[in-house]
């Protein structure tokens, strides 16, 4: 798939994000032109309270992210579409399945990424990973107004213990990666922090 349709398929993405989105009484706006920071702000007209939301879409097994801002509040919303573009108006019949969205804090983010699992070499986050997983339609990670979320289909015990394992996993090598200042300790970067953290998930696992 050439550049310029993997562009249209990630405005695509940031639209169905924005529509989702208004639907749950929330106002959303998509940012033209790019930005490095977010796609969409979004505000809860209740409350006032505004986030920003970067959305990561795609057709294949797998979402490329390359670069993780400093904003720590980003809320990551991955978008999949379980359809080729070119036969999405194919025919007069064709009902294309929905969307899948999966939301997460830059937090989770960082807690599933993996530098090597990207497209041309670059770091990411496999769709394996979040199938039918508790992130799932969790539009609430956004602002809990009472709206329907969550995906409803019933998780297995091993995919309820590994979200468990992951988060123990992952304070424990932050904790032992980093000051409490936040700074990284000698002989530490954020790869061997990921790559720390990765080994002691799949220990935490075996037991």
């Amino acid at each position: 798939m050439d550049k310029k349709m993997n562009k249209k398929i990630g405005e695509a993405g940031e639209y169905y994000v924005a529509s989702q989105l208004l639907l749950r009484g929330l106002n959303a706006s998509v940012l033209q032109n790019g930005s490095e920071k977010c796609d969409i702000l979004v505000s809860d007209p209740e409350s006032s309270i505004a986030k920003t939301i970067e959305v990561k879409s795609t057709t294949t097994y797998v979402w490329t992210i390359t670069n993780f801002p400093k904003n720590n509040n980003l809320i990551y919303v991955l978008v999949y579409f379980p359809f080729k573009p070119e036969n999405h108006f194919a025919k007069i019949n064709y009902n294309p399945p929905r969307p899948e969205f999966y939301i997460l804090s830059i937090d989770e983010i960082r807690q599933l990424w993996n530098d090597k699992i990207g497209i041309h070499g670059k770091g990411g986050i496999k769709r394996s990973d979040l199938k039918n997983s508790r992130y799932r339609e969790q539009w609430d990670t956004i602002f809990d107004n009472g709206k329907e979320s969550g995906y409803k289909e019933k998780r297995t015990k091993r995919q309820i213990k590994n979200d468990k394992n992951r988060s123990i996993a992952f304070k424990l090598a932050h904790k032992k990666a980093k000051k409490k200042n936040g700074q990284f300790r000698k002989n530490w970067d954020k790869k061997r922090l990921f790559c720390y953290s990765h080994k002691l998930l799949k220990k935490l696992n075996k037991k």
